[in-house]
């Protein structure tokens, strides 16, 4: 699941007119990113293929390319195997991914 920031802004103002009758204005804003804005697009290769091994280093995972290890933000091994980081380990950095 991707996780989107938004920022909302309101401001209120009313009056009171007599014991009944009150008038009421508002505005808000809401901060977001455009509809049909893709947070992935930016790992998107040459071949439209998303480049996960780079986004799930951003996220603080870690390779030893001389062991063929993969590691977690915590240094736990989560992988020890190019197969398993790809069928395993990316989805799960796909589901935590917060844009």
């Amino acid at each position: 699941m991707l996780t989107f920031n938004t920022l909302s802004h309101h401001r209120g103002l009313g009056r009171k007119i007599g014991t009944k009758l009150s008038l009421n204005a508002g505005v808000v804003q809401r901060i977001s990113q455009p509809y049909g804005y893709d947070p992935l697009q930016q790992w998107l290769l040459d071949n439209n293929q998303i480049h996960y091994t780079s986004l799930a280093i951003e996220q603080g995972y870690s390779i030893d390319v001389n062991t063929g290890e993969f590691f977690n933000a915590s240094g736990e091994l989560v992988a020890n195997d190019q197969a398993v980081w790809e069928q395993v380990v990316i989805p799960q950095v796909l589901d935590e991914y917060v844009y």
